[in-house]
């Protein structure tokens, strides 16, 4: 490049320079550069701007005659003036051209006569200087200098080379734009290595400095790879990558003179002696001798159980030369489950907290290569939940904790990670809950063969078989495990070969068969006995012989076949207060098989024992024989197929047994009759009956639940083998026809039903013929309301003189009408009337104001008609539509407050009666005989 000629210039020293649009300071004196007058003058900070300052600002100085007008020239002129005899001005430097500027300096008078002038010369010089080292070639080991070349721009300038490993540094002069050097290695025998560069400067200090330039002296040796490491932290370098993913490493000993190396990762696909291997992945330029690689995402391809191929190369600088080391490496497996532990027995016991097992890590994990620690990590707990947990301590150990009626095999899943971090792919183990008695079927399918029953089992041995044979006192599981552990699946439904008597069954799968062999499950064991079905099936429809359950009979899942044509026992002699006795979860999980279910408490506990049926359930013969107890049906619709049969005693209780509604959907639909043989107390259970049927009792105290007529057109009537007067909660014939008992009373005896509620509907469908029907007070507080037909006789009686009303809700006719003492009768009839021939009152009417309002004597002979009471008949109106003769073996007739409607017949009153009564006359007369009437109007 073409340069600027250097003017000798006066020596100064520039202590700082500013970059950007800052002040040079301090201001600097060259001496009097030619002024014409010495009243003026100028003065620069700086004499050469270069490549450092050449953006600075330049101050001028001088001396000027104060109020002079000052011009500085330069590329453009600044005008100004002068103050107190001197002045300063501040230019940017890069306002100046690059070669020698002229800067001056007039001064005017303010008639612009030229007073006086000066000048100074500013050199601007920013190029850099150019200078290159050519790229120097690595030496041999027995080298003993190194030749160093390059170009230069500033002739007779010099270029300083400097080496800074060892900071040496020479000069050498730039001549014709090229230099040279030769650097002596000397004693440095064992150096592999020199960084050189080189600077070159002008005469206006502008410098440059080439890149960095590495010499190598070649010494290879030998070295050998120290390990591969994976999955820990430090790394540990062995011959075991113990984690296929994320960072490996690999490590080896230094090769003297090495430049770089390689390394290169290989599957091992066959072995020696004709070894074959697939190149994953290689690495290049490694200038340490440790290297980390990621998998897979830098070397894909390596997996668990490989076996791989390091090699690993060590060049010379110049990348001729190598020495290689190999090494044999294999990926670890992850963790894994030992074969022995693919199932893992668990005693368990029936007690409320059964004691708990710890399984420890090591009779679970399978690692070839590891002693762990291991830590396991759940991720299924197969249906056990809150029953197994891990424990990753120190002493690690899976603990299994299950509840008093868990048993069967659950498969638990879980990942299983190593002391390097390694992670096990889900793993599955099953797990054995058993207890003593667990159906393993291990010789044959028979029930009463003891080795087919558990007994104590080993973790990993399983079940040797019971040593002794079930008795009333075993309590069963009949579960999974016999799939689980048996091949020969033709074992697992287990049967009777006996009569048998056990304490309680669980079953939860699997098959069993009575055998036509009866089965009594529990005894006087309290909530231990049970028979509780979740699933399965139980029976054949083919299957019979008797079974009797104590306590608890549950049917929640699976398939129950009753026994055919045999007899269910349900005996709640242990049960709970409000227990679910007999409990069925759909109708498809019990099949009735024509058999006879009986509920029995002998007991007389008066126990509410639930019943808690689905929808539309059928049972074919239910009978109830209970001593005392509450029956409660919760069920929307139970279908009896059969007969419903009602047996009971109060044995040491007061009340007999009942059959309640547990919700106001609670119903029973009979298909055929309904026998009440014993002292049973009726209840709040609504009976339909569906098909035209009988009803019967034997026993004089049996009273039927509430009858209800429930399909159109049917026929309800009495057994001819009926005995008893038939006793009732009530009845409504609205759909159908029913036929009351002949010779024997129809009893209505309520209660516990709603206030309100029409116990008797008899309007239609009711054909009483001679019949006598009775209402008997049983209840207090409340209204029970009747609606009547005609009837030959009506009785109403309060015998223990009780408070519900019975609310007539229509007129009625009936041959003959009786109120029965002592007690007065809550009848209540506001605006009714009871038209009758003859009428027997020993009992009056309660005091209300929607009391009966009349009994009419309706026309026909003469009548003889007959009081009972002295007390108040306190009936409002008595009607003659015929003459009457008022008998009966009372001190008194009391009629206060009765109005006696005469309408031309004549009312007899008897010898040494007197009557109370309120006259109203329509013509007819009252006759005494012997007596004497007062007339309390």
């Amino acid at each position: 490049m073409t340069k600027y000629m250097k003017p000798i210039l006066a020596i100064f020293v520039v202590t700082a320079l500013s970059t950007g649009c800052h002040r040079i300071s301090p201001n600097l004196s060259f001496g009097n550069l030619g002024i014409s007058s010495e009243t003026l003058n100028i003065h620069s900070n700086v004499q050469v701007i270069n490549a450092s300052n050449k953006s600075s600002l330049l101050k001028f100085t001088g001396v000027c005659e104060t109020n002079l007008n000052i011009v500085i020239k330069y590329k453009k002129e600044n005008k100004f003036r002068c103050i107190n005899g001197s002045y300063s001005i501040e230019i940017s430097a890069d306002v100046f051209s690059e070669g020698t500027n002229t800067i001056s300096v007039e001064a005017f008078d303010d008639s612009q006569n030229k007073m006086a002038s000066d000048e100074i010369q500013l050199i601007k010089d920013t190029t850099i200087p150019e200078v290159s080292l050519v790229s120097p070639s690595n030496v041999t080991p027995t080298a003993l200098a190194i030749v160093l070349t390059g170009s230069c721009s500033e002739n007779r300038q010099d270029v300083v080379i400097k080496e800074s490993i060892y900071s040496e540094q020479n000069s050498v002069p730039c001549e014709n734009g090229s230099w040279s050097y030769s650097h002596n290695i000397g004693s440095k025998n064992s150096a592999t290595e020199f960084r050189f560069t080189a600077l070159h400067s002008d005469s206006a200090m502008n410098e440059n400095t080439t890149t960095e330039y590495i010499v190598i002296r070649t010494i290879l040796t030998a070295f050998s790879i120290v390990g591969v490491s994976g999955g820990r932290t430090p790394p540990v370098y062995e011959d075991i990558i113990r984690n296929p993913s994320g960072i490996v490493h690999v490590n080896w000993t230094a090769s003297a003179g090495v430049g770089s190396y390689d390394l290169t990762i290989k599957k091992i696909t066959q072995e020696a002696p004709n070894q074959l291997t697939t190149t994953l992945c290689t690495f290049s330029g490694i200038t340490d001798t440790t290297y980390s690689f990621n998998v897979p995402s830098s070397c894909n391809g390596i997996s668990l159980g490989d076996k791989l191929l390091v090699e690993v190369k060590a060049w010379d600088s110049s990348h001729a030369t190598n020495q290689q080391a190999v090494f044999q490496a294999r990926v670890k497996q992850a963790p894994s489950i030992k074969s022995d532990a693919s199932i893992l027995y668990v005693n368990s016991d029936w007690t409320l907290s059964p004691a708990q097992t710890s399984i420890p890590y090591s009779q679970i994990v399978l690692d070839p290569d590891s002693a762990g620690p291991f830590s396991i990590n759940m991720t299924d707990a197969g249906g056990l939940n809150t029953q197994i947990s891990t424990n990753n301590t120190l002493t690690p150990y899976l603990k299994v904790a299950p509840l008093q009626d868990t048993s069967g095999v659950y498969t638990v899943k879980f990942k299983i990670t190593d002391e390097t971090g390694l992670q096990s792919t889900e793993k599955a183990i099953k797990i054995a809950i058993v207890l003593p008695y667990s159906w393993t079927g291990s010789v044959d399918n028979d029930f009463n063969n003891k080795t087919n029953w558990c007994g104590v089992a080993g973790l990993k041995t399983g079940c040797p078989g019971h040593s002794i044979t079930v008795s009333s006192s075993t309590r069963i599981v009949i579960d999974n495990l016999c799939h689980n552990i048996n091949t020969t699946t033709s074992n697992c439904g287990p049967t009777l070969s006996t009569n048998t008597s056990v304490r309680s069954i669980l079953m939860k799968g699997e098959s069993f068969s009575q055998n036509s062999h009866s089965l009594t499950i529990g005894g006087s064991n309290g909530d231990t006995s049970y028979f509780v079905m979740n699933a399965g099936s139980f029976n054949t429809t083919s299957t019979s012989g008797d079974l009797t359950i104590y306590s608890t009979f549950h049917v929640l899942g699976g398939t129950f076949s009753a026994p055919a044509n045999s007899n269910i026992y349900v005996n709640t002699i242990v049960s709970a207060q409000n227990a679910e006795a007999f409990k069925v979860g759909t109708t498809a999980t019990f099949i009735h098989n024509n058999s006879n279910l009986h509920l029995v408490d002998s007991m007389g506990q008066e126990y509410v024992q639930n019943l808690v049926l689905p929808k539309d359930l059928r049972l074919y013969d239910l009978t109830i024989n209970s001593a005392g107890g509450i029956w409660k049906l919760n069920s929307e619709n139970l279908i009896i197929d059969g007969n419903l049969n009602l047996i009971g005693t109060k044995h040491s209780g007061t009340m007999p047994p009942y059959l309640d509604a547990g919700n106001s959907m609670s119903k029973i639909s009979l298909s055929k009759n309904l026998n009440c043989e014993g002292a049973f107390g009726g209840g709040t259970i609504t009976v339909n009956f569906i098909n035209s049927s009988t009803y019967k009792s034997t026993f004089s105290s049996c009273k039927f639940p509430f009858i209800k007529l429930a399909t159109s057109g049917i026929t309800v009537s009495e057994d001819p083998n009926s005995t008893q007067d038939i006793i009732l909660q009530g009845l409504d014939t609205k759909l159908g026809t029913f036929l009351p008992p002949v010779s024997r009373q129809l009893i209505f005896k309520t209660t516990a039903l709603a206030t309100g509620t029409i116990i008797a509907d008899l309007s239609t469908g009711f054909n009483p013929g001679s019949s006598t029907i009775r209402f008997e007070v049983a209840d207090s507080g409340k209204n029970y309301k009747i609606k009547l037909p005609n009837l030959s006789t009506l009785i109403f009686s309060n015998p223990n003189n009780m408070s519900a009303f019975y609310d007539l809700q229509n007129d009625v006719y009936t041959n003959f009408f009786s109120l029965e003492g002592p007690n007065p009768i809550p009848l209540r009839g506001s605006g009714k009337t009871i038209s009758t021939l003859q009428f027997s009152f020993d009992a009056g009417i309660v005091t209300d104001t929607n009391r009966l309002n009349k009994v009419s004597l309706d026309i026909g002979g003469a009548s003889t008609s007959y009081i009972g009471t002295s007390n108040v008949i306190n009936i409002p109106n008595i009607e003659l539509n015929k003459n009457i003769s008022l008998l009966g073996n009372s001190n008194i007739f009391n009629f206060s407050g009765t109005t006696f409607i005469l309408k031309n017949f004549n009312l007899n009153i008897g010898a040494a009666h007197l009557s109370y009564y309120t006259k109203t006359t329509t013509g007819g007369t009252i006759a005494t005989v012997g007596g004497s009437i007062t007339d309390l109007q």
